[in-house]
């Protein structure tokens, strides 16, 4: 992997939390560094793959606590 392109460049690039500078560096290392392309890809594949499992709660567990909303919003 390119030494003036970290893992962590790539994934603050990958967030966009990059300044104008580094994204240039870090697009640049894409472009000329196979090595860096692939783990850029997956770090890409990674992202995508956290996004599709993203826990989420289950249909009756947000009517229970919409629920006991409705039920306590008129107690205080």
């Amino acid at each position: 992997m390119n030494e003036s392109c970290t893992l962590n460049d790539l994934v603050l690039y990958l967030h966009n939390e990059t300044t104008i500078i580094q994204t240039v560096e870090v697009q640049n290392a894409i472009d000329n560094d196979e090595e860096v392309a692939e783990i850029f890809d997956d770090l890409k594949k990674i992202t995508g793959y956290i996004q599709e499992i993203s826990i989420r709660p289950a249909g009756a567990l947000r009517e229970s606590i919409l629920n006991y909303a409705r039920l306590t919003a008129g107690t205080k």
